[in-house]
């Protein structure tokens, strides 16, 4: 039987209005679960406790659970990332790393290594020296341990190693073979699949000793894209149109 109380600690990656003057937050805790909380009175003016539930907050805290409901009844910020938030292309991209964590992580499935991979991202970008690919560098990862991002490795429809040349099905995010390519297909730079094989097992603090130029970044951020967009259709990422290499 679950404990009816118990202690959490996790990130606030989605706060709403609810009813009058409640709250409703989802952390991803550290153990990888996906909780859904209501904060009574959390929207009123003498609440102590909103000031706690920014997103991107990371929290501990107190919460009940009924035989429907879960709720917060008392909650720390531990780190609210103030470098991070102090820039806005960080904060705008970190709220797509949000978004895609809320939409992906069912709540009795929990995922531990996505709560590893948004924390080590934000202290990351809370350094005194954030790298300007860290976000695409969490998207890359989390899309594989969502599994979302194709094998660049294997041709996905023969499932032969590809030593040679590789094409991409921007319409499907597919890679395929040189003889199992269509028309439609565009090749592939062999830079592009070292790259992402690399970036899925990498730690961030790799990404000092990366050097990427524009083009680079663009083309890798396009990939990772294209294979959220195919998996999450309601996603707000833009389409990618299919481009030669």
């Amino acid at each position: 039987m679950r404990e009816r109380i118990r202690n959490i600690k996790g990130i606030v990656i989605r706060t709403r209005a609810f009813m009058e003057n409640d709250m409703c937050v989802n952390v991803l805790t550290e153990t990888g679960e996906k909780l859904d909380l209501i904060v009574k009175g959390a929207r009123n003016g003498t609440s102590k406790r909103k000031p706690h539930l920014e997103l991107m907050n990371l929290v501990s805290g107190t919460i009940y659970e009924s035989r429907n409901n879960s709720y917060l009844q008392s909650v720390v910020c531990e780190k609210s990332f103030h470098r991070l938030k102090n820039s806005c292309q960080s904060v705008f991209s970190c709220y797509e790393l949000l978004d895609l964590v809320n939409h992906s992580v069912l709540p009795d499935d929990p995922q531990p290594e996505i709560y590893e991979i948004l924390k080590n991202t934000f202290d990351f970008l809370d350094s005194d020296k954030p790298h300007f690919f860290a976000v695409d560098f969490a998207l890359i990862k989390l899309a594989d341990r969502l599994g979302f991002l194709p094998s660049f490795k294997n041709c996905g429809l023969c499932h032969r190693i590809m030593n040679e040349e590789i094409f991409l099905n921007w319409e499907n995010c597919a890679v395929h073979c040189v003889n199992c390519k269509s028309e439609h297909e565009s090749s592939l730079e062999m830079k592009y699949r070292k790259a992402i094989e690399f970036f899925r097992v990498a730690s961030h603090e790799i990404l000092h000793k990366i050097s990427l130029s524009e083009e680079e970044c663009e083309t890798l951020r396009s990939i990772i894209e294209t294979a959220l967009l195919k998996s999450l259709p309601n996603r707000r990422y833009k389409p990618v149109p299919v481009q030669p290499f």
